[in-house]
């Protein structure tokens, strides 16, 4: 603590508030010694991921893009429970961003930033790797002729956010004063839905294999079946692209 007073930042970062307990400790530790925390937040704090995991019955489908004020979940600890590896050494039966959020929001003396990032993606990713485009990519680069999507998986469409765009928009969020007290969510301006995905990944890899849609449910790499995949993730970025930061740093994905 001695160290941070001594250095007293101007502004915060904070990557690895998974916990309300971690957030209250976040709040606790800076209170009086910076002037504003920045808090990396998940577009997971949404309603419609409860919605399409099923882990709530609902005949309604929230309306996407998801705005800042989309509902959020009702139920807590989205993770508790699965087969999910540690965040950060964290114990993912207690992560939950919603109760980060409510933890750090509305501290009159230590304003806070929320940033609810999207699926961020990177060259070399374990997780891109294992849950997203890992299982794509080897089937291009064995010389598979065609790649197989089924009618329900390829419309489907989340947000997502190359890590350095998104490192741009975290920077910018500790430039600008004016982001105090507020909630922004991040992403690509022009989310691509699956099929899209795999084109641009066929483009890349110098793949010109087929696209083939059946009207069968498919194995994976499709979507899980159990999935209501009627429900979208793709989360609206405008507020922060009008308020201060320039399309340019979310170009449409693929260029």
């Amino acid at each position: 603590m001695a160290k941070f007073r001594n250095c007293r930042p101007d502004a915060v970062v904070d990557a690895l508030a998974f916990t309300e307990a971690q957030a209250h400790g976040l709040m606790a530790a800076f209170t009086g010694i910076t002037k504003r925390i920045v808090v990396l937040s998940s577009g997971d704090v949404y309603r419609a991921n409860d919605v399409l995991s099923r882990r709530i019955q609902s005949t309604e489908i929230d309306p996407t893009p998801l705005s800042e004020l989309s509902p959020l979940r009702d139920r807590l600890y989205p993770y508790r429970g699965l087969p999910v590896p540690p965040m950060a050494g964290t114990n993912v039966d207690n992560y939950e961003k919603i109760l980060v959020e409510r933890a750090v929001m509305g501290n009159a003396q230590l304003p806070v930033t929320i940033l609810r990032l999207p699926m961020v993606y990177r060259p070399g990713a374990y997780s891109d790797k294992k849950r997203r485009f890992w299982a794509y990519l080897k089937r291009m680069d064995d010389g598979w002729p065609a790649v197989l999507f089924d009618q329900r998986t390829r419309p489907w469409r989340a947000s997502w956010g190359y890590v350095t765009d998104v490192a741009d928009a975290v920077r910018l969020a500790v430039e600008n004063d004016g982001a105090a007290g507020e909630i922004y969510n991040v992403g690509e301006a022009e989310g691509l839905d699956m099929q899209g995905w795999v084109r641009e990944l066929a483009a890349a890899a110098g793949w010109h294999g087929r696209i083939v849609v059946a009207d069968e449910p498919c194995p994976a790499p499709n979507l899980p079946r159990g999935m209501n995949l009627d429900q979208n993730l793709d989360m609206d970025s405008a507020k922060i692209g009008r308020e201060w930061v320039s399309t340019d740093h979310f170009p449409p994905a693929g260029t």
